[in-house]
């Protein structure tokens, strides 16, 4: 069988947890059938082979795409490379992943309208979010699209970010853009791009709450499948703990961020005394984030940076207990696997659907979202109970990413 998986980013150029689930899928795909990948990472019309996998360049969106939400989501370049991308490879099936970095939303309605079989894993809410994190201006849960209230969060996102970039003050920018961004245009792209999940054959949801969230705004439920992600077992073979110190040592794992609560976990440190360490590994993202949380550590020389790791195993041979204090409506967190398949216990955020994969009491602990008090308050009993660290391992596995691919070929025949 001949697929076509597509995917704005893929690693090693674009790193994250659908980008790396992508890959992993195509390596175990490529084991009996020709798999391609459309994506952004290499420039249009050009081609590259990775471990069988035959990649597919596309042009990247002009920097405007991303102001005004007209244009986010309707890249007619992007079509016409897609469409030439379709011709040439005609595959049996299109595999649909994160593509909203193509600015096109209408991708699968158009392979759909040549008469190609599709499907779309559905890894965060960009088809019904136009910031794909469901948080109003990147900081409050949002429980889901109204027009006004998207076009005032839209607005204030675009505005911060090209007032940092360029120096213009964002009230400038919003002054300007708002005339662009008005509350029919958050209607009209609603409207499209449930249309659009409505034209496919199939949709995979990773979670049931994303599933649930996608079926209660309107996309048909029969079409919305529960298939949680797999992930390749070989990661963490021969997998043992290596740790440098007798202390408990947390870690969080990832790139910090405000959506993901590291500054949630840093207060909980500082609001307990023990003998500890919080370790955080991840590098990139925004800077400015990045300084506060040096800031709110200062002075205490367990909270330790650890920087970028290049082995995904790495941090969980050093940690003891997971720290994942997300503030966003989680789908199918890698760390979760990660933990999972390293034997590392988690203390994570009741949030989401965290607690498909963390029950509380079997696999670690869960806490309400973004109260560092109750974290510390866990975070002390493992300090204290240190054997919680052995009973507390997670009784769950992911699938294997080769058992996984099994579930999803079901869909493509």
């Amino acid at each position: 069988m001949r697929i076509l998986l597509v995917s704005s980013g893929y690693p090693p150029e674009k790193l994250g947890g659908a980008e790396f689930y992508v890959k992993h899928l195509a390596e175990a795909l490529v084991e009996r059938h020709d798999v391609h990948v459309f994506t952004s990472v290499i420039p249009a019309g050009r081609t590259d082979v990775r471990n069988g996998v035959v990649l597919h360049g596309s042009t990247s969106p002009h920097p405007l795409d991303g102001l005004f939400i007209s244009r986010s989501y309707s890249n007619r370049r992007i079509a016409v490379e897609f469409l030439n991308t379709l011709k040439e490879v005609e595959p049996d099936v299109v595999h649909f992943h994160n593509i909203w970095g193509f600015r096109n939303g209408f991708l699968p309605e158009l392979a759909n309208s040549e008469g190609y079989k599709t499907l779309i894993t559905l890894h965060d809410y960009w088809f019904i979010c136009p910031t794909n994190v469901l948080m109003f201006k990147k900081v409050e849960l949002c429980s889901g699209p109204e027009s006004v209230k998207c076009s005032v969060c839209w607005n204030h996102i675009v505005s911060w970010l090209v007032s940092r970039k360029y120096g213009i003050p964002s009230a400038l920018v919003r002054g300007f853009i708002s005339s662009f961004n008005r509350p029919s245009h958050f209607r009209r792209r609603l409207a499209h791009l449930i249309n659009v999940l409505a034209s496919v054959d199939f949709l995979i949801a990773p979670s049931k709450f994303l599933r649930a969230f996608f079926v209660s705004h309107g996309v048909p439920e029969e079409k919305v499948i529960h298939i949680p992600n797999g992930y390749p077992h070989t990661s963490f073979e021969g997998f043992r703990k290596e740790k440098d110190t007798d202390s408990i040592v947390f870690g969080f794992v990832g790139v910090p961020s405000y959506q993901k609560g590291t500054h949630v976990a840093i207060k909980a440190v500082r609001a307990i005394r023990g003998d500890f360490e919080f370790r955080i590994y991840g590098g990139g993202g925004d800077p400015a984030y990045l300084e506060e949380l040096k800031k709110l550590s200062q002075g205490d020389r367990r909270i330790k940076f650890m920087g970028r790791f290049y082995r995904v195993a790495e941090p969980y041979s050093k940690i003891d207990v997971l720290v994942f204090p997300s503030l966003s409506y989680e789908n199918c967190p890698l760390v979760l696997a990660e933990s999972a398949l390293s034997g590392t216990p988690v203390l994570a955020s009741n949030i989401g659907a965290i607690p498909e994969f963390v029950v509380d009491g079997r696999d670690g602990f869960l806490f309400e979202p973004g109260n560092w008090r109750q974290l510390a308050g866990l975070m002390e009993r493992f300090v204290e109970e240190p054997f919680l660290v052995t009973e507390l391992v997670p009784k769950w596995k992911p699938k294997d990413m080769k058992d996984h691919v099994r579930d999803v070929e079901t869909l493509y025949s």
